[in-house]
């Protein structure tokens, strides 16, 4: 019975999270019967209640924005308190001294003495088999479309770090295979960035990437880690029950919007506000469409995504037409997503899991993950950047959609079994691979993955 053990998975709370992880979980199911599954997140508690049969551990490093948000959640205060930012500077302090204790606890197991720090998550990483890098985008400085600033340069810089020191552990103490699913990787600003991002790369054996252009933004890096294009490992994601019953009337337009606030003034929130109150009321008007907001993740901290479909309701003039459905669990959202005649989203994993259910979909993109994903469906023209998001820019794009909709069930219907095929077939081959050649402790996939298959895979 094969032990794998999945680290860097962040915080549930967001429904693409917990829907890559989920989606991870079934196709490990999937290959192995059997197999004993322990995961390390940032977020225990969330976890260890939505997913009450998976066995459930802390990171060996916190990131300090992470655990200032999860203090925040509790005791309810914002980002912008001085509270907030005294608990980020002292977790920032505390990184660098759970690295250390987290070395002296592996040198003390190594020697079969009791650990000082973290023991449970240090035994699982000593008894596994596998060590899996989740799906996300944990190796990264910032987004291609969005201002890179201090506060966001201190985050990445802290992610960079964590998912560094897990995999050095897993990899120089205790020799783990260590291979990543489906990330985006880059763009790397920094050279203190691109040195954590390379030490991290180059000591897993198997990197996946979703998309092309990651594989683009990884060259500067000039790792040595064999590396295969596929596609977002969500896009597999079926719920297991059947158990809703709750329906949507038709024709129904869903909204699923959010942005990361500290990359924005308040005049551009406000202008991605009111461009969807304007485009929602002219297409109640024009065509008698039903809204549902559909929030992604709910935090509880100020301009989460609940706070934005509330402020997006109240400047409405037709809010008679539109409501808010806070889906708790990740298949109550999947069930309200797959009822859609269509969704507006600024997010990537509602587009994902809408696209796995040939809902058309208008994509506001912010990164690559976007773009990279829309691409591969052939489907570009569904796509507007969050920077160019406007009434005049935003309402041509819905309306082509809407007016070409069964083009686009058809297109979606050709290309997403394609892409669920492949990143399924990658990921087995992956496990099993390493998985039947743990005396060898490295797969040969040179001869395996060339550059040319690089290639066609991108062109694919």
């Amino acid at each position: 019975m094969p032990h794998i053990h999945i680290i860097h998975v962040g915080s549930v709370t967001n429904k693409g999270t917990h829907a890559l992880l989920i989606s991870e979980v079934l196709e490990l199911r999937r290959i192995y019967e059997n197999a004993e599954i322990s995961v390390s997140t940032s977020d225990v508690e969330t976890l260890k209640h939505l997913e009450t049969n998976l066995r459930t551990y802390p990171s060996l490093v916190d990131i300090p924005y992470e655990r200032a948000d999860l203090e925040a959640r509790k005791c309810e205060y914002h980002r912008e308190t001085f509270r907030y930012r005294f608990h980020v500077i002292i977790f920032t302090f505390l990184m660098f001294v759970q690295a250390f204790l987290s070395i002296v606890s592996c040198i003390l197991v190594k020697a079969n003495f009791k650990p000082i720090y973290r023991g449970e998550v240090i035994k699982q990483l000593k008894d596994s088999d596998l060590i899996i890098s989740t799906s996300n985008e944990n190796f990264k400085e910032g987004s291609l479309y969005l201002p890179f600033n201090i506060y966001w340069k201190l985050a990445w810089w802290s992610m960079l770090f964590s998912r560094m020191w897990d995999i050095l552990i897993a990899k120089k103490v205790f020799k783990k295979p260590i291979v990543v699913f489906p990330n985006s990787v880059g763009p790397f600003r920094t050279w203190l960035g691109r040195l954590m991002a390379r030490i991290s790369l180059d000591n897993v054996d198997l990197l996946l990437l979703r998309e092309p252009d990651s594989y683009s933004l990884l060259k500067d890096l000039k790792i040595r880690t064999p590396t295969l294009i596929t596609s977002d490992i969500a896009i597999t994601f079926e719920p297991h029950q059947t158990r809703f019953t709750q329906t949507l009337p038709r024709p129904t337009v869903g909204v699923s919007p959010g942005l990361y606030a500290a990359s924005f003034s308040n005049a551009k929130q406000w202008k991605f506000i009111i461009a969807h109150a304007e485009v929602l009321d002219y297409f109640i008007e024009k065509y008698g469409f039903n809204i549902v907001f559909l929030p992604h993740e709910v935090s509880g901290l100020k301009y989460d995504d609940l706070a934005f479909c509330k402020a997006i309701l109240q400047k409405m003039i037709y809010r008679d037409k539109a409501k808010i459905i806070y889906a708790k669990t990740l298949e109550g959202f999947k069930n309200y997503i797959r009822q859609l005649d269509l969704l507006i989203t600024s997010r990537m994993h509602p587009a994902v899991l809408a696209c796995s259910d040939k809902v058309p979909t208008v994509a506001i993109f912010y990164d690559h993950k976007q773009t990279g994903l829309f691409e591969q469906l052939g489907l570009s023209c569904c796509t507007i950047n969050v920077n160019q998001v406007s009434y005049e820019n935003l309402l041509p794009k819905v309306e082509f959609i809407w007016n070409n909709k069964e083009k686009i069930k058809e297109q979606m219907a050709r290309r997403v079994p394609i892409l669920q095929k492949d990143v399924r077939t990658k990921i087995e081959k992956a496990c099993l691979g390493f998985m039947s050649s743990r005396c060898q402790r490295r797969v040969d996939w040179t001869s395996y993955i060339t550059r040319n298959n690089l290639l066609k895979c991108a062109r694919e």
